[in-house]
């Protein structure tokens, strides 16, 4: 019965678009189009958003652009790219479910204004001035009563490419409200990272900016337990003068000066990651620096059992118990340092968030992360000046604290052990967690001294102990399997013959930019190349693995420049012709399911 329904629509939508044929509606006047960026001009090296927005006349509408059945005629919005243009997919809005007098069932439309938002891309050797795009819309108009005959209207849209120093202003239109950045970077491969940088990429990429800066704040808030941090908390409150009977506004005052300080000395590290960029994560991809900074985290570790001790030098000390002397210009100097005699605990995070940042060359993420957790480091000192009573309950410093010290130990000689295997032997970084998890969980459940000193927490360290031995077993059986399961994914080695030979058989192809030391690299092969979905989702592509330290070292550089690959990991999608399908570049590490959705891109550009 609905196909006959559907039959009898189609027959009547026929002979109505005959009969109108003799005296057929201007469908060129029922359609308006127009073209928004996302911001007043996009510089060279830069992405932004594209809307071209159609105009439908009232008392008229358009078929959506996926009909409720196939006879329908779509709507197709189609732009051309430029020299030095890179078009995305067009996002539709949501169709509105229309009753009309022609059709037993609603049809799903476009009415009004219908906004049609693609990514833009442009590259860094486009010169400034103006870039004219041309495209057209496939439609068919409709009113209450009838559809008439299918049209196609041309339109051309004018970009303007800004001068690198030229100030770029937001666009207020509603259709980019949740478009995100007006102007974000081109992907061009990530300079470098470190696996401290892997695990904040990761949650940044999966949880989003407002998710991660929560994780940053209450990372900073614990980094205040620790036994660098810990004992200067009620130092500092004492220089404030909570002990000496200041007022409560006078002491908030001086802490929030203090706070200050700290935020400036930190966002000032996150702003200098971000523009060095390149620099900065290629420095932390050096196998130099990487043992070098497995030397500087092993000495660190070091202090942390005992074997020496870290404390600032006398004529230092004296300075910042004098600092309240100097006034508040004093206290935000002193802010300004206290993160130097934190740098045995602070030092891996923010390390990890320097090779973050590093990596995006985003200044406004590096401002905004560091000053997050410069907030959350100095979140005590605030509610210590505004409820100065609580000071006096903060438990002192003893057996307890020489425990965090050992655990802190345990984990500078598990990044150490990081930093020390992405150079000796990479391809088992994923090992290093699982079995210091296990080692740190025996000697601090079973052997450390100090956790058998303190009272009443043997039970709980041997319950501790078994759970985490346990879960560094666990960990490391899903490391094997997630090996195993890499195994199966076939990677053959980048030879200018086989690419030619796979461009000859029409496949869109995939190049993997890898090399031996590349941290993020290893990480993307166990946390997403591992997957079978993405194995899935690679099926349809011919796949090269470009080794720049291995089997392509000779051509490294060459390819590189090629390819334009700035840092590792970088994947590089192409399609039928050969040509990069450069929305879709990886560069860095992401999860599996946002590398899904970019091979898919890939395969329907």
């Amino acid at each position: 019965m609905k196909f006959m329904k559907w039959l009898t629509l189609a027959a009547l939508t026929t002979v109505l678009g005959t009969a109108v044929t003799a005296a057929p509606p201007d469908s060129s006047k029922v359609l308006e189009i127009k073209s928004a960026l996302s911001a007043s001009a996009v510089k060279p090296g830069q992405k932004a958003k594209l809307a071209v927005v159609l105009r439908v006349n009232k008392g008229w509408h358009i078929n959506s652009n996926k009909p409720n059945e196939d006879f329908l005629i779509p709507t197709i919005v189609a732009l051309k790219p430029a020299s030095g243009i890179t078009l995305g997919k067009p996002a539709y809005p949501k169709a509105k479910e229309l009753k009309v007098a022609f059709s037993p069932d609603s049809l799903a439309v476009f009415e009004g204004e219908v906004p049609v938002v693609m990514e833009i891309a442009v590259a860094k050797n486009v010169k400034p001035g103006t870039v004219t795009l041309k495209g057209e819309v496939k439609y068919q108009p409709c009113d209450d009563t009838s559809c008439f005959a299918p049209a196609t209207k041309p339109f051309t849209v004018t970009i303007k490419i800004a001068k690198p120093n030229e100030k770029i202003s937001p666009s207020k239109a509603n259709f980019f409200r949740d478009a995100g950045e007006t102007t974000t970077p081109v992907a061009g491969g990530s300079a470098g990272s470190t696996n401290g940088g892997d695990r904040l990429a990761g949650i940044l990429e999966s949880r989003g900016l407002v998710w991660f800066l929560v994780f940053i704040f209450l990372t900073g808030l614990a980094l205040n337990l620790t036994p660098c941090v810990y004992p200067m908390i009620a130092v500092t409150m004492s220089i404030f003068g909570a002990r000496a009977g200041e007022t409560r506004a006078v002491l908030l005052g001086k802490a929030i000066v203090y706070v200050l300080g700290m935020a400036t000395m930190y966002t000032t590290l996150g702003v200098t990651a971000a523009l060095t960029g390149g620099l900065f994560g290629s420095a932390l991809q050096s196998p130099v620096v990487q043992i070098g900074i497995a030397v500087f985290l092993l000495i660190l570790a070091l202090g942390m059992f005992g074997v020496y001790t870290m404390q600032p030098p006398p004529a230092v000390a004296n300075a910042l118990g004098n600092v309240n002397r100097g006034g508040y210009i004093g206290l935000f100097l002193s802010g300004l340092v206290v993160g130097v005699f934190a740098a045995p605990c602070v030092g891996p995070v923010v390390i990890g968030l320097l090779a973050l940042v590093g990596t995006r060359n985003d200044v406004a993420l590096g401002s905004l992360s560091f000053f997050t957790l410069a907030l959350g480091l100095g979140a005590p000192y605030l509610v210590l000046a505004t409820f100065s009573g609580l000071l006096t309950k903060m438990p002192k410093s003893g057996g307890w604290m020489e425990i965090v010290k050992h655990l802190f130990g345990v984990v500078l000689v598990a990044v150490d052990a990081v930093y020390a295997a992405m150079v000796i032997s990479p391809s088992n970084v994923g090992y290093v967690a699982p079995l210091a998890l296990i080692i740190g969980a025996v000697y601090l459940g079973f052997i450390d001294k100090h956790s058998r000193a303190v009272a009443g927490f043997k039970p709980w360290r041997i319950i501790g102990g078994i759970a985490f031995i346990a879960l560094g077993v666990f960990m490391l059986a899903q490391e094997r399997s997630a090996q195993s399961e890499l195994k199966a994914l076939r990677w053959p080695v980048y030879s200018d013959a086989a690419f030619q030979a796979a461009l000859a058989e029409g496949k869109p192809i995939v190049l993997d930019f890898t090399a031996s030391w590349c941290a993020q690299c290893h990480e993307l092969e166990a946390k997403t190349f591992s997957q079978r979905e993405v194995r899935e989702a690679l099926k349809p592509f011919t796949l090269f693995r470009v080794e720049l330290d291995g089997a392509n070292r000779d051509q490294a550089d060459e390819l590189q420049r090629k390819w334009k690959v700035a840092g590792l990991p970088a994947v590089i999608f192409l399609n039928l012709t050969g040509d990069e399908v450069t929305e879709a570049r990886v560069s860095g590490f992401i999860p599996p399911e946002k590398f899904i959705r970019l091979s898919e891109l890939a395969l329907d550009s």
